[in-house]
């Protein structure tokens, strides 16, 4: 006759089972969360910066400010001091690109937090763009990257799939460890 597991054994292995879920997720952002803070460019404005941009899609320009400064630029209307602006050209054609600012949107990566100015839309690969900035008493830093909206919000969306699936079966397997120990006991002769 087998003897019944242990009380510790029914917590220690659903336990490590959700911790291996826990890691599997931390690489798994580890390697997918980095590429997502990509720049295309970045430069100092109004002297102005161009770039060429990889591939075809969206494109936001963003402000870096200090962290202390964020919530001061957010508050602005337009993200920048009053009468400053920052503009976007294609170079090959010379024509002005509108920013899209329908959302705004913050990100920080230590130090450093940038907020968005608009999000414009290229449409070949190997686009050369010049951004340049009027009405600034001093220069700002400003920078074009890829918009990951949708690659954000999968890797975010794995990472919580990722941690359900072991939570889910290490909960599972608790109840199965419990359940089967408690028939163990009850099969077991009394002494």
């Amino acid at each position: 006759m087998k003897r019944p597991g242990s009380l510790i054994v029914c917590f220690l292995i659903p336990a490590i089972v959700f911790m291996l879920g826990l890691i599997l997720a931390g690489v798994y952002g580890y390697r997918e969360i980095p590429p997502l803070f990509h720049e295309s460019a970045r430069g100092e404005v109004p002297n102005g910066f161009s770039t060429v941009l990889e591939a075809p899609g969206n494109y936001t320009v963003w402000l870096h400010v200090p962290e202390s400064d964020l919530e001061k630029f957010r508050n602005l209307a337009n993200k920048l001091p009053p009468g400053a602006s920052i503009h976007v050209f294609d170079v090959e054609s010379g024509i002005k690109i509108d920013l899209t600012s329908w959302i705004s949107s913050t990100k920080s990566l230590g130090e450093e937090s940038a907020i968005s100015l608009g999000a414009f839309t290229s449409q070949r690969q190997g686009q050369q763009i010049e951004v340049k900035g009027s009405g600034l008493r001093e220069a700002v830093l400003v920078s074009v990257a890829p918009s990951n909206m949708n690659k954000t919000l999968r890797i975010v969306l794995t990472i919580m799939g990722i941690v359900l699936v072991f939570l889910t079966a290490s909960i599972f397997l608790f109840i199965f460890l419990l359940h089967r120990r408690q028939k163990m006991l009850e099969e077991a002769p009394a002494t």
